[in-house]
């Protein structure tokens, strides 16, 4: 697990029982932008929710983001400071995407999952 941020290479070799052998190139960037929290905490329907996601770790200002591809759980509405707040209506598994930069050019992006209970 890288600790610092840059690019790192790696390869991934698989052979299977006759001795083939592929080797795969990868190319792992890891961005000095943190966002916290890394995990959303669980809402409930009809219960208030709200949550700000916070970016660190560079030099400000950030730009924060979410994906036109994101599922937001029904009633909750984001907000360009990184605010996700409501009331839910729906119970569900909701998956979204934030995308950070930040005023060096670096950019981070981040897959959240919450779980909203009945």
């Amino acid at each position: 697990m890288a600790t610092f941020a840059g690019s790192y290479f790696y390869s991934l070799v698989v052979t299977d029982s006759a001795g083939h052998a592929l080797t795969i190139p990868f190319t792992q960037n890891v961005s000095p932008i943190a966002l916290a929290p890394d995990v959303l905490p669980a809402g409930t329907v009809g219960v208030p929710y709200s949550v700000s996601l916070i970016p660190a770790g560079t030099t400000a200002p950030y730009t924060i983001q979410m994906s036109p591809a994101s599922d937001l759980p029904p009633a909750l509405t984001w907000d360009p400071s990184g605010v996700l707040s409501g009331t839910p209506n729906a119970a569900g598994l909701f998956t979204f995407i934030v995308f950070v930069s930040d005023g060096d050019g670096n950019f981070l992006t981040m897959i959240y999952k919450v779980t909203i209970g009945t």
